[in-house]
């Protein structure tokens, strides 16, 4: 019984720990420099587990949404809404170990897709900097993300994320794109 008891507790830690690290409570947005808006919209249950949708708005435009589960292991892309179709991931891919996160640390995760597409993130923070916005000046770390699919399809993408606050800055090819508000 105490041992049930030291391992619930455990987890509810490192889930409010997570909280705090990795930002996601209901609600949440963040607006950045290319008119986009992600926001944390609604809780609902896939596959017998809590998963946040994280809208992805230009205007009242919704582009897409990415199903996200918060673990105590860290932060997992369950799957993705485009044009009103569901993806899932099997397994869900890992987009953030556990925190915290520090200059060095590597990880990847690969999954089948809904409809057969196999998907590979690899990321690395690669360091960590000063970063001044509009919102404030930041220690941000620095990740590098590459996706790979079957098809050959491939992306690369450098964020800034800000513990407690989120990704700040990402940058493809593209170009720049800045977090200019944050909401709760």
């Amino acid at each position: 019984m105490r041992r049930a008891v030291c391992a619930a507790l455990t987890a509810a830690l490192s889930l409010a720990a997570l909280a705090s690290y990795y930002p996601h409570q209901l609600k949440e947005s963040w607006t950045y420099s290319d008119g986009e808006v992600q926001r944390i919209a609604r809780e609902v249950q896939i596959g017998g587990q809590q998963v946040a949708e994280l809208d992805h708005l230009f205007g009242k435009q919704l582009a897409s949404v990415d199903l996200i589960s918060y673990r105590s292991s860290g932060v997992y892309l369950v799957g993705q809404e485009i044009s009103g179709k569901r993806l899932l991931y099997t397994p869900p891919l890992l987009i953030y170990p556990k925190s915290p996160l520090t200059p060095g640390l590597r990880w990847s995760s690969q999954a089948l897709q809904t409809g057969g597409l196999r998907v590979r993130l690899s990321a690395e923070v690669v360091g960590e900097t000063a970063i001044s916005l509009p919102l404030g000046t930041f220690n941000a770390l620095i990740i590098e993300t590459a996706i790979q699919t079957s098809s050959g399809a491939k992306s690369l993408e450098e964020s800034y994320f800000v513990p407690g606050l989120g990704t700040v800055r990402y940058v493809t090819s593209g170009g720049v794109v800045d977090l200019v508000k944050s909401s709760p």
